[in-house]
């Protein structure tokens, strides 16, 4: 079977119990590494879509946390469309150059903060992370401990090795490689 051509109910965890509250939480700078590297990109009304499917929930929220370059006009049309998608909330800030070329926009701390925050008022009995970043493991271990499961999706299939940190691949209850949901995730374009 090719990459992408999986069923989704067939990734889903049997743990997983119909009618769970599902809560989305989209690191933008990892998906878009992520997306760089397997040279695709996501459609995240498609994603949701198939969240619903693999976890048999109800789509709580999904937060998108992404960082801006002033006047780039690109990215706020990229904004504007996933506030068009139900569920969905942007967290923004500036993005800074640390005295280099390169531009940062670290946001571990708001993906923390709100994953803690929404479990422990028990909002959510699920969380998708769609993040490999290995910061995230001590409060993916906090949430599990507050009786929340964790999904980790991202890919194994980096230019430079996995984008998903083996810390947090471990920790998580499942993990599910992006290339295994790309039949239905994958943004179409019509040229």
């Amino acid at each position: 079977m090719k990459a992408g051509s999986l069923n989704p109910e067939s990734l889903l965890s049997p743990r997983l119990k119909p009618g769970l509250r599902v809560a989305v939480f989209i690191d933008g700078h990892n998906v878009h590494l992520s997306e760089r590297d397997l040279g695709w990109e996501i459609d995240f009304r498609k994603l949701l879509t198939i969240v619903e499917r693999m976890t048999a929930g109800h789509i709580y929220r999904a937060f998108f946390y992404a960082g801006f370059v002033p006047g780039h006009q690109e990215r706020f049309a990229f904004f504007r469309a996933l506030r068009s998608i139900p569920h969905f909330e942007l967290r923004t800030k500036e993005a800074h150059a640390n005295g280099g070329p390169v531009i940062k926009c670290n946001f571990d701390v708001e993906i923390t903060v709100d994953m803690l925050t929404h479990a422990t008022c028990n909002a959510y009995d699920v969380a998708i992370l769609l993040s490999g970043d290995g910061d995230l493991v001590y409060a993916v271990q906090e949430i599990k401990r507050l009786g929340c499961q964790v999904i980790c999706l991202s890919t194994m299939q980096g230019h430079t090795g996995p984008t998903a940190a083996i810390a947090l691949r471990q920790v998580c209850d499942q993990f599910i490689d992006l290339m295994d949901l790309r039949a239905h995730i994958e943004m179409r374009r019509d040229f």
